[in-house]
């Protein structure tokens, strides 16, 4: 599979830069077509910081379901999980490049032309890297979700505990994207950290 590069303009009208990893330019291009267009619209952070709520509260579905033995809900859940699982993959791959085009222009702010040029080929470059370990990473869950179960039944009999440790771990998420991506106190504006302001 192979990674192609693009610059785009999105919704607000702001340069977009990004990776997309294709078969093919034509695949490459309907991905691209098709990715983020409600990240798009209304940022890539406020919409991973909603859907990380919406995965931890299927995730407590799942739990309840579970323990009233109701199928079609347990279903439902799942079904839940799934598409907020696409959704936030769509909305996390967005925040990438957008999080290093700031921070390199940030970086390169009051030094010029070139400086900038060089900046917007850093973060490319940088996102780009991100991006793919970001996407190994991604593939370990195929992996390790259902060995989570599997410790979880044979531990407890139940997958109680893996679905606890996930909505700790969704928590951890939501903290972590408001505290860096979202805040906008007085102090958290002067923060170098934070890109709130940036709408990534």
């Amino acid at each position: 599979m192979a990674s192609f590069a693009y610059t785009a303009i999105n919704a607000r009208g702001l340069e977009v830069d990004g990776v997309i990893a294709a078969n093919d330019l034509t695949s490459a291009r309907d991905q691209l077509q098709r990715r983020g267009l409600l990240a798009d619209k209304i940022g890539g952070a406020r919409v991973t910081f909603w859907n990380f709520l919406a995965i931890g509260g299927a995730t407590i579905g799942v739990i309840y379901y579970v323990d009233i033995k109701s199928f079609a809900g347990f279903l439902a859940m799942f079904l839940v999980l799934f598409v907020t699982t696409g959704i936030g993959n769509g909305s996390t791959f967005r925040m990438i490049p957008s999080i290093f085009r700031e921070e390199k222009l940030r970086q390169a702010a009051g030094a010029g032309d070139a400086a900038r040029a060089d900046a917007l080929k850093a973060a490319s470059t940088e996102s780009a890297a991100v991006i793919g370990f970001t996407s190994a990473i991604g593939a370990c869950g195929g992996y390790l979700i259902p060995r989570g179960f599997g410790a979880s039944i044979a531990v407890t009999g139940g997958p109680h505990l893996a679905l606890e440790v996930f909505l700790l771990f969704y928590a951890t998420c939501v903290a972590l994207t408001w505290w860096f991506y979202l805040r906008r106190s007085f102090l958290a504006q002067r923060a170098p950290t934070n890109l709130a302001e940036a709408r990534v």
